[in-house]
């Protein structure tokens, strides 16, 4: 475990306060070349483990230099990317949250995504395991979590199946219901990815070698911010060991299936009701969350709202602004302009 502590020195009016930005890194899993996707060949089959250490970054609040501190809620912050998503996505927009906060926020990546160790099953109970796990090492108690889609639904199986572990849920754009109707929109994020790996013969000596592959992936996804958020996470320039001059994915893409990520195991969370406060972010240009789900929602957290933006289903990227706000009003304080 690396722990990185930049200091800053800053001057307010008469007073001078030392501010320290601290955040505790953990480890990355060890990347062996069978993660990285050139074809369909090359996808060898992931171990299958039933817990997996999972890849971290803990922000902790910069120290602030008002005179009165900010309230302070007791539990930490845990936020879980979405699907082909990792913590690096969100530095920025973590860190203010955490100074605004002033807890502790904790960005994982889920098994199989960014720097966490890839293996299988890719599961809502694995997924589950997998953060029980984590949060017994980090030594937390409870704590407030989040998720964005995927991780949305990861956060909201947690609090069903563990609700002493989760003080507060906040769930962006996601419902816990089955969304199969988005299977075409994931095949094309498949079908597109392994366009610009296999087919679209980029050179990664190019200098122009990622506007090259988002023009290759405009044809199967053409929502701009969509191919970026795609490949900005999972397109790597070159292979860590083969030095062949071409783009490589960095992501379990052949093994993601529609029926896992868009299904909701309905039989194991029947009669579970999870009575803690959940916030649902939901995008207006999204059916990500559907008149049809609000039952569901109903059904499992009665303690619910919903605020809804003006935007398509990436609000992390696109409305961060948004979210913060709305997740800093919902764990315990409202943010102000210093």
């Amino acid at each position: 475990m690396v722990i990185i502590r930049p200091r800053f020195s800053f001057t307010f009016s008469r007073k001078v306060s030392t501010i320290i930005n601290s955040m505790t890194i953990g480890r990355p899993a060890e990347m062996g070349p069978n993660i990285f996707r050139l074809t369909h060949a090359d996808a060898k089959e992931l171990p299958v483990e039933k817990v997996v250490d999972l890849y971290f970054k803990k922000y902790l609040p910069i120290s602030s230099c008002l005179p009165t501190p900010l309230n302070r809620p007791q539990e930490p912050l845990i936020f879980i990317p979405g699907l082909f998503g990792s913590t690096k996505m969100y530095k920025k927009e973590i860190q203010r949250l955490c100074n605004l906060l002033n807890i502790p926020v904790y960005a994982v990546d889920l098994r199989s995504h960014g720097q966490s160790k890839y293996a299988l099953p890719l599961s809502f109970n694995a997924y589950v395991s997998d953060m029980v796990a984590f949060m017994k090492q980090q030594g937390i108690e409870r704590a407030n979590v989040s998720g964005f889609s995927l991780g949305g639904k990861v956060a909201m199986a947690l609090a069903l199946k563990h609700p002493e572990l989760v003080s507060k849920t906040l769930v962006v754009d996601i419902s816990p219901a089955t969304q199969i109707h988005l299977s075409p929109m994931i095949d094309s994020f498949i079908k597109g990815l392994t366009h610009v790996v296999e087919d679209a013969g980029i050179n990664s000596k190019d200098k122009d070698w990622f506007e090259q592959a988002d023009n290759a992936l405009e044809k199967h996804v053409p929502h701009k911010p969509t191919r970026r958020y795609l490949l900005n996470t999972n397109l790597l320039r070159e292979h860590p060991v083969k030095k062949d001059g071409k783009v490589h994915l960095k992501c379990a893409l052949y093994h993601f299936k529609s029926s896992e990520i868009l299904g909701w195991p309905e039989d194991e969370f029947k009669g579970k009701t999870y009575l803690g406060p959940v916030l649902f972010l939901k995008a207006k240009h999204s059916d990500f969350i559907q008149d049809s789900h609000m039952d569901q929602i109903e059904q499992y957290f009665p303690n619910y709202e919903i605020r809804e933006v003006n935007t398509y289903h990436l609000i992390p990227n696109e409305r961060p602004d948004f979210l913060i706000q709305n997740f800093a009003n919902f764990i315990g304080k409202k943010e102000s302009s210093f």
